[in-house]
């Protein structure tokens, strides 16, 4: 009888020890899940707000809108120069050239 005891106490260690691995793993996972989508909802959003400043600059309302910021829209790839340009807001471009990379970096 001991030998049968010892096999179930095994047995339940086994299934507790893997019940926790999966666990474990599909809360990583789900994890992983969520951070990827809240990558893409910070890039969405990001892109709004590029396009909301070429809207603005367009029309010539700088809001505060530093060279910096326009330089990060087009850099991170968010929007292109040529969006600036389409919408009439090519001038600010000039000033900020220095910190716009070129498509080859």
């Amino acid at each position: 009888m001991d030998g049968w005891l010892k096999g179930l106490i095994a047995t339940a260690c086994v299934v507790v020890i893997a019940g926790g691995g999966y666990f474990a793993f599909s809360e990583y996972r789900r994890s992983q899940e969520h951070e990827v989508a809240k990558a893409a909802a910070d890039r969405r959003s990001l892109i709004v707000a590029c396009k909301q400043m070429i809207r603005d600059l367009s029309k010539n309302e700088t809001k505060d809108y530093k060279g910096g910021y326009i330089a990060t829209c087009i850099n991170d790839g968010y929007v292109t120069e040529q969006e600036f340009k389409d919408a009439g807001a090519g001038g600010y471009l000039d000033p900020v050239r220095s910190l716009i990379r070129s498509a080859a970096q």
